[in-house]
């Protein structure tokens, strides 16, 4: 079992709380993680964590140690960034992605303020700008099946360009058992790898819904 999707907020660069993630992972039978944080924020309401040069180094290296000291699971480093279209933004989040990461996750965020369309349009955009390995939380709407040609579009692109795409557990994404089907239709039709991943922003959030997975 993963999650590939698990934020440590102010533990990056605490070790003792590093470990405790990690023995509640094993503790709930998960053996492959991301352990991430977001890089710049859209958003002035949310904090960004791994923006800095010593943050993120000092991150990485704890990661290292990490994966030394526990070799019953895979440990992998991750950063979440912002989807944008503003171009100084986008340059600094390059800068950021440029680090020494095992995974680039890529996300489209303040989606309150788009159109359904426009969410899902930033998605392809976000694939065509963002040199990301796993494409997170794509949300699903009541009336998805209305934007099925943009969905679909995401899943083709992300099968072009070698992207995973995430199936994200949290209650904020959760896809019902029809989209579900639908999504699985689709990444099997192009190809498309996935993860799974809570979007744990605690440590009592890793492995939510994952019963549902299995049901």
């Amino acid at each position: 079992m993963e999650d590939m999707h698990i934020h440590l907020k102010k533990g990056v660069n605490n070790y003792e709380i590093m470990k405790e993630y990690v023995k509640k992972c094993i503790e709930l039978e998960i053996n492959k993680v991301i352990f991430l944080d977001h890089g710049n924020r859209i958003s002035p309401k949310h904090t960004p964590v791994l923006n800095s040069e010593e943050v993120i180094n000092e991150f990485l290296k704890l990661i290292k140690k990490l994966k030394e000291e526990f070799k019953n699971i895979e440990i992998y480093s991750g950063i979440e960034v912002d989807y944008s279209n503003d171009k100084a933004f986008i340059n600094n989040e390059l800068k950021l992605m440029n680090k020494e990461f095992d995974y680039v996750l890529g996300s489209v965020h303040g989606i309150k303020s788009l159109t359904k369309e426009e969410y899902y349009k930033s998605n392809i955009n976000l694939i065509d700008t963002y040199p990301i390995n796993i494409l997170c939380h794509l949300r699903l709407y009541e009336d998805y099946l209305n934007y099925s040609n943009l969905i679909e579009e995401i899943v083709r692109k992300c099968s072009e360009k070698n992207i995973r795409l995430e199936i994200n557990t949290s209650e904020r994404a959760l896809w019902s058992f029809e989209q579900f089907l639908y999504m699985m239709n689709l990444l099997r039709k192009y190809d498309v790898k996935y993860t799974i991943g809570s979007d744990a922003h605690s440590i009592e959030e890793i492995g939510t819904n994952y019963d549902k997975l299995s049901d």
